[in-house]
């Protein structure tokens, strides 16, 4: 039977059982809205990495959502290390900038002159009033009006400074909007978004891989010091190298008895070995290819072609020692041996299977609709094949033996 295939929904790990945790205040900030994939973005990705475009559209879910999570989880430690309390702001006098003093009083709201400092006014006051002082400072409409003229022209003046500021606010945003669309078109082709270390080691942790962050940050780093496209373009060279091996090495072998090699296929040889030069097999030159110049070894995250190129090109499996293989055959013949006599027999078999379809697992997979076909007969034959050591019986030393490499 074929193993089953872990799916993307289940890498997700359940955190209604964790511990109750800080949320962020504004949660909105750290759950973007992502955008999604165009139909020619997945054929696009499929195509680059031999996937299917259902399998393209999950991954990138799956991408998304430990991206949240990660995110999330920063937000968290953000809160908890912020200061709890109120924020009070003191309040700053602003400098005056070269006003007169009456200005001054006028924005304060105390509107008395003393009289040493406005000695013309009582002159005129006392000149009205026939020369008696009656030690009382009345204010005159002129003054008055002076003085608010003043107080308007400084609110006049401060109203257009904001306005000037608050124009030239505008236009930076809509600079920077600008900037920003252009931006977001030139990056179309190239996520963003990144899935940080700690996210990608929770994915490897989901998947039962058991990865340290300086194991996961050093297989970042090697992904953003040797690009995707040179990797790729590397394991195409080798593949044309090796195919233009194999067809010097026919007509070397076609030929009578000759042992002399084409100046192609040596090339071709010396190319592979070195690993790093490109050959042409129309005119039999190679060409030094390098890596690109731009090289980003201190981004500490892997974008979704990055993510997309760990899934079909980095082998990811379980790291199983001979216990843990033993163990899960032990564990998968206790599951088929259902009447518990120590053999697996067409009863068996034909339990569980009946099992797994009533339950609705696997139900569609064709090994088990082609065991669910078989008669008695077939399935006695089938279990002969696996008796090793030929007793009549299928036991547990008989599964060691058929699946142990």
């Amino acid at each position: 039977m074929q193993r089953e295939s872990l799916g993307f929904q289940d890498l997700v790990p359940d955190e209604r059982n964790q511990q109750p945790q800080l949320q962020p205040r504004n949660a909105d900030t750290f759950s973007k809205p992502r955008r999604p994939l165009t139909e020619d973005e997945v054929l696009r990705l499929a195509q680059r990495y031999f996937i299917s475009p259902a399998v393209a559209k999950e991954a990138y879910e799956v991408f998304g959502r430990y991206t949240a999570m990660e995110e999330q989880r920063r937000g968290r430690m953000n809160s908890s290390t912020m200061p709890y309390g109120r924020l009070t702001l003191t309040a700053t006098k602003l400098p005056m900038m070269a006003l007169p003093e009456v200005t001054e009083r006028c924005l304060s709201g105390n509107l008395e002159v003393p009289e040493e400092k406005d000695s013309a006014v009582a002159k005129e006051k006392e000149k009205k009033g026939g020369g008696e002082d009656d030690g009382v400072t009345a204010w005159e409409p002129d003054t008055v009006s002076m003085k608010s003229t003043l107080c308007g022209e400084v609110k006049g003046q401060q109203q257009q400074q904001q306005q000037q500021h608050q124009q030239k606010k505008e236009e930076e945003d809509k600079r920077e909007g600008a900037q920003n669309n252009e931006s977001e078109k030139e990056s179309k082709e190239v996520m963003e978004e990144t899935l940080g270390i700690e996210g990608l080691q929770q994915f490897f942790n989901d998947l039962g891989i058991r990865m340290s962050a300086l194991e996961v940050s050093d297989m970042v780093h090697d992904l953003n010091d040797e690009p995707i496209d040179y990797v790729l373009r590397l394991r195409a060279m080798e593949a044309a190298a090796a195919e233009s091996q194999a067809v010097a090495a026919g007509s070397s072998s076609a030929g009578q008895g000759q042992t002399r090699r084409s100046p192609l296929s040596s090339k071709a040889g010396s190319s592979r070995r070195r690993g790093n030069s490109k050959v042409d097999l129309s005119s039999g030159k190679e060409t030094k290819l390098s890596a690109p110049l731009v090289k980003d070894s201190s981004m500490e995250g892997v974008t979704f072609s990055q993510f997309l190129f760990i899934l079909s090109h980095i082998r990811l499996e379980r790291e199983e020692s001979a216990e843990m293989k033993e163990c899960e055959m032990r564990d998968l013949f206790h599951l088929l041996d259902t009447d518990g006599d120590g053999a697996i027999t067409v009863r068996d078999i034909q339990t569980v299977v009946q099992r797994l379809i009533d339950e609705e697992v696997l139900a569609d997979d064709r090994d088990i609709q082609q065991l669910s076909e078989m008669n008695t007969i077939e399935l006695e034959a089938a279990l002969m094949e696996c008796d090793v050591d030929d007793d009549g019986y299928f036991t547990l030393e008989d599964m060691y033996g058929v699946l142990q490499p």
